[in-house]
């Protein structure tokens, strides 16, 4: 049998399978916002005040700051080359780089 769900069907919705054994599919609500900040404290710290990272950096803390989790995935999305720059990558955690790209999907 195939069942087809749409990823609108499953958006803050958490899965039961078997006998109250539950998958929580909405962990982009829980978003870690003072580990956010924190990393992207350190990554203006490493950047050129007039480099466009510096400036996308910048916009992010500040959604991060307000924990506005949709201004935060725009700006991810709408300077998702700056984020994935070998610049940005290379000033930035293993794990910021990460929690980056599962936002932007």
């Amino acid at each position: 049998m195939n069942i087809n769900i749409t990823d609108s069907q499953l958006e803050n919705n958490a899965i039961v399978i078997g006998n109250n054994n539950s998958v929580n599919m909405n962990s982009v609500n829980n978003i870690d916002w003072e580990m956010l900040q924190d990393e992207f404290i350190k990554v203006l710290g490493k950047l050129s005040k007039k480099s466009k990272e510096y400036d996308a950096s910048k916009n992010a803390l500040n959604c991060a700051m307000k924990e506005d989790k949709y201004g935060f995935i725009d700006v991810l999305k709408k300077n998702s080359k700056i984020f994935l720059s070998d610049i940005f990558k290379g000033v930035a955690s293993g794990t910021l780089i990460e929690i980056i790209k599962y936002m932007m999907k």
